[in-house]
This record gives structure tokens, sequence and C-alpha cells, in this order.
């Protein structure tokens, strides 16, 4: 039951959820919003280790980047694949049943990864990971844009957003230092378990069900226009950001010549310079997403572009820093905010799995592409690639109609 609000929440509706005990979240709505960026810094924590562990990995099994390239790809490919799926799902099944779970495989197969004895073996952990990891998205944004309105849900998916950054630089803040590397087996197993705790928290906290709106009808996936160009956005923002994740710690030690607790804090300033940037975006731009999004793509894509041309200097802590403020992090409440205007409803769950299966596509492709332009010699030209996707997703922002709505489903399926 939602049973207060903190003053940093704008007022929302009196009864987010139906009067029925079994549709209500147990804690306040801005207790689930820090559960949700908890969740999300689990999450990307376990993601984020890889990066810099891509070496030490590497030399265990004795498999050069093309192969490292895999990891990222075997995990992410499951959870793209499955993104529809579990959107569908999210929209039938118990959210509380669907989010403890998904928190206990994910950590289990992340734990695993740190005993098992062959690269096969760590790639089906990780794709294991990636498919039980799939149903977070569609079934925490589906409990939080029908349990707030307006900016109360935007400000409420900016917070939760935060924890996926705090994650990264967690991760990387404990991957890079040469001790976790040496141990790295240790570090997955000890990651995976902390995982598993987190379904004891959101058993507690999520609704056993969602009330399904009775002037609705059934719409399993709602396809439109709109949710057509939002996806080609979010694929662009997503490539660059997956980049980063899972090969600028690799790039910045063997192009940068950076260790131990520099390559900790450079990897990690980005994505700690984001989780304030969201929600501080969310609170300043209001109902003028569409606009900030335009304008973000761009300064993403030149930070992106500026990163191998200034190298090894300590300037490209600039670049970091830009793309920080105006990356994925800070644009994906954004691009939430604008997708759950166009979305009906009854398919929220599904219209989000399609949202984020695109770009979750991107985050196939941009470890294993970077993988094979590494091997070749030339990391750096998946940076120009992330940056020609992002102006590609400003183009398809361009086409996109202003949305006037404040609640899900407002200007249902175009």
């Amino acid at each position: 039951m939602i049973r207060r609000r903190l003053a940093l929440w704008p007022s929302g509706p009196k009864e987010a959820f139906s009067v029925r005990e079994t549709d209500q979240i147990a804690i306040p709505l801005s207790g689930w919003a820090w559960l949700g960026a908890l969740g999300w810094m689990l999450v990307y924590a376990d993601r984020a280790v890889f990066g810099p562990l891509l070496l030490p990995i590497g030399q265990h099994f004795s498999v050069g980047p093309a192969e490292l390239g895999l990891l990222g790809g075997a995990f992410f490919l499951a959870y793209t694949v499955l993104q529809v799926p579990a959107g569908l799902v999210a929209d039938r099944l118990s959210p509380r049943a669907l989010l403890a779970g998904s928190f206990l495989g994910f950590g289990a197969a992340v734990a695993l990864g740190g005993v098992v004895g062959s690269f096969i073996g760590l790639i089906l952990l990780l794709f294991a990971a990636g498919a039980a990891q799939a149903v977070y998205f569609p079934a925490q944004y589906a409990v939080t844009a029908r349990g707030a309105q307006g900016q109360a849900r935007d400000l409420t998916t900016a917070v939760t957003n935060g924890g996926m950054g705090v994650g990264v630089a967690l991760g990387f803040g404990v991957a890079a230092w040469p001790q976790a590397a040496s141990h790295w087996q240790a570090l997955l197993a000890v990651a995976g378990l902390v995982t598993m705790l987190a379904a004891a928290l959101f058993w507690r906290a999520a609704p056993i069900r969602l009330a399904k709106p009775a002037h609705v009808g059934p719409r399993p996936i709602p396809w439109s226009r709109d949710l057509w160009l939002l996806c080609l956005v979010n694929f662009g923002s997503l490539f660059g950001f997956f980049f980063m994740l899972t090969w600028l710690p690799y790039d910045l030690e063997t192009i940068g010549r950076l260790h131990g607790g520099s390559l900790a804090l450079v990897s990690a300033l980005s994505p700690l310079i984001a989780a304030p940037a969201g929600v501080m975006w969310v609170k300043l731009v209001k109902d003028s997403r569409l606009l900030a999004i335009r304008a973000f793509l761009p300064l993403a894509a030149a930070s992106l572009l500026a990163v191998p041309l200034i190298g090894a200097s300590g300037l490209v802590l600039l670049p970091l820093i830009v793309y920080g403020l105006f990356g994925k992090l800070s644009t994906d409440p954004l691009i939430l905010g604008e997708a759950t205007r166009r979305l009906p409803v009854a398919a929220l769950g599904a219209g989000l799995g399609v949202l984020n299966f695109s770009g979750m596509l991107a985050s196939v492709v941009a470890p294993v592409a970077a993988g094979l332009l590494a091997q070749a010699g030339h990391l750096d030209w998946a940076f120009d690639l992330a940056a020609l996707l992002l102006c590609l997703g400003l183009v398809a922002s361009l086409r996109l109609r202003p949305a006037s709505g404040q609640g899900v489903g407002v200007l249902g399926v175009n």
C-alpha cells in the first residue's frame, strides 16, 4: 500500500492501484523508486564487472578479443530475445513472483560463473543470466507506470534508472583493481550471491498482481508509428552505452595505459555523473522531454567521437563527463516518459518490452561488433559507429509528434 510520498515527489493520484490489497505495493512510491534503483544497481554492477575482467578471463581461458565479445553477446542475446515475451508475461502474471524469481535466477547464474570450468560453460551461464533478468524491465516499469502519473512517474523512473549508473560505477570500480582481477572467480561468486538477496526485498514490496482496467480491452503488442520511432532512438542510445559498458575499460587499459585506481576512476566517471543527472533533467525539462532528447543525442555522439581522439591524455575525462550528462542513462527516463504516454494501459508491459527489445538488440550487436573491430586493431572505429547510430536516432526523434498526455495510454495507438 502506498502510505506516503516524499516531498521530492510531485503530488499524484490518491490511489495508484486498485483498492484490493493484492494490487498494491507494500511500500511508499518513493520507497518503490529506491528499491527499483537498488535492483538496477545490482543488475548493472553484475554486468559491468565483466568489463575490467575481460583481460584476466581471456588469459585464464586462453581466448582473444573476438571470443571475449561473445560473453556480453550471450547475455544480451537471451535478454533481448525474451523482452517481448517477458513484456507479455508481465501484463498477465504476478509482479511479485516475476521480480523475485528474476533476481534468484540471475544471481545464481552469475555466482556459478565463478566456479565454471570452461569458457563455453561461462557463455552458457551468461546466456541463462540474461534469460532470468529479461523480465525485470517490463515488470518493474509496468508497476511504476500504473502506480503514478505525470512528473511523479517520470521522477520515479529517473530515480530507479539512477541505480544503473551507480551499478556500472560499482562494477567498474571494484573489478578494475588488480586484486579483484586476480581473484575474479571469487568476485563473481560474491556478486551473484548478493544479487540473490534482492529477491526477498521484491517479494516483500511488489504487488501480488496488477488490476486490469475494465474500460480497456486486451491488446497484446501495441504497434504504432511512434513506438517504431522510439525504438530507433532507443537502439542508437543503447548501442553507445553497451559498447562503453563492455569495452571502455579494455580500451583504457590496452590503449590508454590506465591501471588500478586510475582505470577504476575513469571508467566509473560517466555512470556516476549520470545517476543524479537523470533525476536533474526530469525535474528541469518537465514537459519538454522530446526537445531534450533531440538536444542530448548529438551531444552524446560528439562525446563518443572525442574519446579515441583524445586518447591517453588526462583530457579524456572531459568527453566522459559530457557522456555522463547527456548519454543513455540521462535520456532513459525521458524516452520512457515519451513511451508511456503513447502506450495503452492494457498492453503496457508488452509495449515496454518492445521498446526494451530495440535497445537490447543494440546490446547484443555492440559487444560483438566491438570485439571484432578490436581483433582487427580498430577498436576506435567502434566509437565512430556508436556516434553514427546516435545521429540516426536523432533523425528518428525529429519524426516524433509531441505527446500531450500525462497518463498511460492517453493517446492510445497511432
